[in-house]
């Protein structure tokens, strides 16, 4: 059980690495990553089962394919977190709204 957070946590690290790397480069990438690993509430969160590595994965998928235009897929991964936990609604709300301008860039 205790397994669960720690395979969650290397998959949002995965996702949120492709996700910057994608946008933005290689070093933003590596620094997102460094800051991400070396917070004191991940470390702690990704040793325990609370739930919020299990939703996050979930998220960070969806927002990875709704940036490469595969809406489908997206909408499936942000169903997956919020049947995980019901505290990634309003991110999916927030894509929503920003979806008509997503469309125009």
């Amino acid at each position: 059980l205790r397994s669960i957070p720690l395979i969650g946590t290397i998959i949002l690290s995965f996702f949120l690495f492709k996700l910057v790397k994608d946008n933005f480069g290689n070093f933003e990438a590596v620094l997102t990553l460094l800051l991400f690993f070396f917070t004191k509430i991940i470390l702690y969160q990704s040793t325990y089962a609370y739930g919020y590595f299990i939703t996050l994965p979930f998220l960070f998928i969806g927002l990875y394919l709704y940036f490469q235009n595969r809406f489908f897929s997206s909408g499936i991964f942000f169903g997956l977190a919020a049947l995980t936990r019901l505290i990634s609604l309003p991110a999916f709300f927030i894509v929503l709204l920003t979806y008509p301008l997503h469309k125009t860039i």
